[in-house]
């Protein structure tokens, strides 16, 4: 299973840095950010030959709300081609559709806040998954 190296861009391709006292502000937040990776390296298990990618994140932003519907179809989008379904399983559904339709914008910064709803049958490790 693919990995995420722990470092993050440096300098002006790092838009998170720019966010960080909105992530203490309100901890609980949901953020949708536009992600460009590539492979940083590939570990491999003798034993059974598998291949263990990790991925360098070379750039991130944050999705402006303006942004906020064309994001929710590229996801939707995303998801279909990678499970081979046309329509998505109500549940995946109705979990795109609430983290994008609880959006909200703060007319001052112009910045979109989303709130994400915990479904009762999420663990830790799906919630790092969706990370």
């Amino acid at each position: 299973m693919a990995k995420l190296s722990g470092a993050l861009p440096k300098g002006e391709r790092n838009g998170i840095a720019s966010l960080e006292a909105e992530f203490v502000k309100d901890p609980t937040r949901t953020h949708v950010f536009i992600v460009v990776a590539d492979t940083a390296k590939v570990i491999q298990n003798i034993d059974t030959g598998d291949h263990e990618p990790t991925l360098r994140i070379l750039r991130i932003e944050n999705v402006l709300p303006k942004d906020a519907s064309t994001a929710e179809r590229l996801v939707r989008r995303s998801l279909e081609r990678r499970t081979g379904t046309k329509g998505l399983n109500i549940d995946l559904d109705d979990e795109i559709a609430q983290i994008f339709a609880d959006a909200s914008i703060d007319i001052r910064t112009g910045e979109q806040h989303i709130t994400f709803v915990k479904r009762e049958d999420d663990t830790e490790d799906d919630r790092e998954n969706e990370a």
